[in-house]
């Protein structure tokens, strides 16, 4: 568990805004680290039945233009939260990932902008700098695969749930999913350090610049993007990427 978090949750006064905020941070950490362990415990019930091994013929020429390293080395993934080589535990960070969106809705993620941080251009459309923000980034069908800011009633609700006292709780709010109300979108094609909206430094890798961008398709999809402002927003964000993609495989060509 990360020291500093711990410290940052003794600190705040019982009650307020940063303690309940650190509350969740913690929940999310410890429900990641137990998937690690368990994990790493590879005590798997499909060992010996091929369900884990199986490999697609190469045929399946739509699996292996997805997947041309070979097959994930787990089941367990959250398709924006695969960059094994640089999480501290390797894949099993990969499955504490996974865990946290299957257990609470999504990889819970927060505001670490500076108060006076200034965003980068085109980015200007971020959600205001609040340090007490819980943003969740889901993998589901049927749920936007942007990251998205819980609603003061969503967090509510699930700080009633961890701070019950009635053993179980009345009722469990959990998975707690985006939907059209939760109107504060971040694009996660975009990084981490430009918006800010993170927990570890190390989850999310830059998009490849040759990787194609879902954001320039030219119809709008009402799950992703609530408003039509927010869809042409995020095209241009794309469009604008997709520029600078053009612009380095020229400069890489120039003899």
């Amino acid at each position: 568990m990360d020291c500093k978090l711990i410290h940052a949750y003794q600190a705040a006064s019982p009650g307020s805004r940063a303690f309940q905020t650190r509350l969740i941070e913690l929940i999310a950490v410890a429900i990641h680290q137990i998937a690690v362990q368990i994990f790493k415990l590879d005590t798997g019930l499909h060992k010996d039945d091929g369900i884990a091994s199986w490999t697609p013929p190469k045929e399946n020429t739509m699996f292996w233009r997805r997947n041309p390293n070979g097959p994930p080395p787990t089941l367990f993934r959250h398709r924006f939260y695969r960059d094994y080589d640089q999480y501290p535990e390797g894949v099993a960070d990969g499955v504490g990932y996974w865990a946290e969106a299957r257990i609470l809705g999504g990889v819970a993620l927060f505001d670490r902008r500076k108060p006076e941080s200034v965003p980068s251009i085109g980015l200007e459309h971020l959600p205001s700098i609040d340090p007490d923000a819980i943003y969740f980034h889901s993998n589901r069908k049927r749920v936007t695969y942007r990251i998205y800011g819980l609603l003061d009633s969503q967090k509510q609700q699930l700080l009633d749930f961890l701070l019950s006292e009635e053993t179980p709780p009345a009722s469990c709010p959990l998975p707690i999913l985006g939907d059209d109300d939760n109107r504060q979108r971040v694009d996660p094609e975009e990084p981490i350090v430009d918006t800010g909206i993170y927990r570890d430094e190390w989850e999310r890798k830059p998009p490849p610049r040759d990787k194609p961008d879902g954001r320039v398709r030219g119809v709008k999809d009402g799950l992703n993007y609530p408003t039509m402002d927010d869809w042409k927003a995020s095209r241009s964000r794309g469009f604008d990427k997709k520029e600078e993609m053009y612009r380095h495989l020229e400069e890489d060509s120039d003899p």
